[in-house]
């Protein structure tokens, strides 16, 4: 996603390589220089690791229905999964289970 073809750059004008591939790029390396050179796959990234722009999204409903399943079958969770179990659900799919779970507890 972030990552050219090295044709064009110039060999001295990174201060960094790494003995990867450019698909391992992300916030956890650091950029000394102009781009980033990942030799397993001759591939350069210029972005600036610290400026990736990070997306929150919400939980998908798969994970979920598998931590309202597990709550219905006993297992315990933590208060995290607790939150999201119990929090409104927006999707048909986990509304549907809620209740459905809901009625198999009576």
């Amino acid at each position: 996603m972030f990552s050219q073809e090295f044709k064009g750059h110039s060999p001295g004008a990174h201060k960094n390589e790494h003995s990867s591939t450019s698909y391992t790029f992300g916030p956890h390396h650091k950029r000394q220089g102009d781009y980033i050179f990942y030799s397993l796959d001759s591939r350069v990234v210029t972005a600036d690791p610290d400026k990736i722009p990070v997306v929150f999204e919400s939980t998908p409903a798969w994970v979920v229905a598998d931590l309202m399943l597990s709550a219905h079958r006993g297992q315990p969770l933590t208060e995290a999964e607790k939150v999201l179990c119990s929090a409104n659900v927006m999707s048909p799919g986990l509304h549907w289970l809620q209740k459905s779970l809901a009625s198999f507890s009576k």
